[in-house]
């Protein structure tokens, strides 16, 4: 079941609304008096007192899970993975009367969160927040990944631990209460349209001289950018050196180095787990941004079923590519004048795409948590943006082509490799591919695949890749993190 991500109601989880510390129930009545829509408070355990809860009443409905789905409904019990989506379902059909669902903001402690996955698998494409309460210490994020979108803690103390290793998760610190500072504090937040935060992945294997050209144009046109994660694919040392030498000059430069050759895909992927963003972009070394490329890209997530979003290029294969550009390809004179005029005659324009590049990928991160990252067993590389693509529209998801947003790229760079060994990556890719998805055989790479040919076949067991996982090409002896 997938529900679009348009304004609407805010569902908001507890556990127990009203537990005698009445912590929840603060909580409840500060997103109410925020949201500026429809809300629903859904109680997953304990008993609703009605006095309790008066003054939330009158500004939100809400919901006694227990009550709704019987006496069975126990949220720290294990259950079958069928029956939790049967019951998050009923819970959110309940909470939206049939309008969009817009985002879920969850307050709940670790004996709810196998449920909390449950949602996440309905409401796919919609935002999840999740709160973490002081009884849950400092958990483990593997768990959580692909259940929420974002953690929020209410003491600064456990914001560096949650978002510091790999993987990782946004965090931010609301103050428990419903008082001025905690107002505040959720006003920054995005769910309250507070400025998001961009983490950039760049995997780089030689071509060190573009990935600085390309880190320079992200710093200078990229708002809200938090870092640039460079993961180096073991290049040559004087390429390494040059990549090091960014990291030291811009604390917002990450970098992390593969002392073997993992392949692009097994590169992104340590990238991908290790973003702290609120958004997450995969860019190609050999590209160039142009200015206000990811926010006119994030523009876009309104789109139905929106799961990524991707620019015009100059070289690339259709549908991206655009033809007859008039800057100069090889000293980038005139490109931002360009790629500003496009902009302004093309303003909102975006057109439903069968599959993106990975030159340049931004990825809200809804689609992020269902999808996970890229599958390694393109090694070293080529077909891994189309594998991922083919999962997106597996899921009921859809790719975007921002018709208003462009970005140079080098095509001759690649990911390091020489020009007869892309050919033979890409003849290797397409056969993986067509093996993956049950593609005929007799398929040619130029007739390309179709979304319906793999839609509505998504499991998540089967398709989705840890990004912290899948660290080594797969029949290398690493994790791939999904079969199939």
């Amino acid at each position: 079941m997938i529900l679009e991500r348009e304004a609407g109601t805010l569902v908001v989880l507890t556990g127990e609304l009203d537990d005698g510390t009445h912590t929840a129930l603060l909580r409840a009545q500060a997103l109410v008096r925020r949201w500026p829509g429809p809300v629903a408070v859904v109680a997953l355990a304990g008993r609703v007192d009605p006095q309790d809860v008066e003054e939330l009443s009158r500004r939100a409905q809400v919901i006694e899970a227990g009550r709704v789905l019987g006496s069975s409904f126990a949220p720290g019990a294990p259950a079958e993975a069928a029956a939790a989506v049967a019951a998050a379902a009923a819970l959110l059909r309940l909470a939206t009367g049939g309008s969009p669902l817009a985002r879920i903001y969850a307050r709940l402690g670790p004996q709810e969160w196998p449920l909390l996955q449950a949602f996440a698998d309905v409401a796919a494409g919609v935002p999840i927040d999740l709160e973490i309460g002081p009884e849950a210490g400092v958990p483990e994020i593997a768990p959580l990944w692909t259940a929420a979108d974002a953690l929020v803690v209410a003491d600064m103390d456990r914001r560096y631990p949650l978002s510091a290793g790999s993987p990782a998760l946004p965090v931010r610190v609301v103050p428990d209460g419903d008082g001025e500072e905690a107002i505040g504090a959720l006003a920054e937040l995005p769910i309250f349209g507070g400025d998001e935060r961009v983490s950039v992945v760049v995997p780089v294997r030689g071509h060190a001289a573009l990935a600085v050209r390309l880190v320079g144009s992200v710093i200078e046109h990229t708002a809200g950018l938090l870092e640039v994660i460079l993961v180096d694919d073991a290049s040559p040392a004087r390429s390494l050196a040059l990549l090091e030498r960014l990291a030291v000059e811009d604390i917002r430069v990450r970098l992390l180095v593969n002392r073997a050759p993992r392949g692009l895909a097994a590169s992104a992927n340590r990238g991908l787990a290790a973003a702290r963003g609120d958004l997450v972009a995969l860019l190609d070394a050999g590209a160039v941004v142009t200015p206000d490329w990811s926010a006119r890209l994030a523009a876009h997530r309104g789109q139905p079923r929106c799961g990524a979003i991707g620019p015009l290029f100059n070289r690339a294969a259709w549908p991206q590519q655009l033809a007859g550009v008039t800057y100069d390809e090889t000293t980038l004179s005139g490109l931002a004048p360009f790629a500003e005029a496009l902009s302004r005659g093309r303003s909102g324009q975006a057109t439903p795409c069968p599959r993106l590049s990975g030159r340049c990928l931004l990825i809200p991160r809804p689609a992020l948590r269902r999808i996970g990252g890229l599958d390694p067993r393109f090694f070293p590389a080529s077909f891994e943006d189309d594998d991922w693509s083919a999962r997106l529209h597996s899921a009921g998801l859809a790719a975007y082509r921002a018709d208003d947003v462009f970005v140079h790229h080098d095509s001759e760079a690649g990911f390091g490799l020489e020009p007869d060994a892309r050919a033979e990556a890409a003849a290797t890719g397409w056969r993986r591919f067509k093996d993956k998805w049950g593609l005929p055989p007799e398929r040619d790479a130029r007739d390309g695949w179709q979304p319906s040919e793999v839609s509505g076949i998504y499991d998540r067991a089967r398709h989705f890749i840890a990004p912290w996982l899948a660290l080594e090409p797969v029949g290398a002896g690493g994790a791939a993190g999904a079969e199939g």
